[in-house]
């Protein structure tokens, strides 16, 4: 699976793309899993599984990163 975006002609608008993609990307971890986890794979996992598009939330001592 982690090979499909070689089959897209090199001539194709991303317009035209339907990219697969995770929500909260970096959650397989998180302490509290009841309240936010939705993955259950590492991002490497991911992308190995055809995985093209992360959403990622970064956050500085405690502060959300806008």
């Amino acid at each position: 699976m982690n090979s499909w975006m070689k089959k897209i002609n090199n001539n194709t608008l991303i317009s035209c793309v339907n990219l697969p993609g995770t929500h909260n990307s970096c959650t397989y971890c998180v302490q509290f899993p009841f309240v936010s986890k939705c993955q259950n794979m590492t991002i490497k996992e991911q992308l190995n599984a055809g995985i093209r598009y992360l959403d990622i939330r970064v956050e500085k001592d405690g502060e959300k990163v806008r």
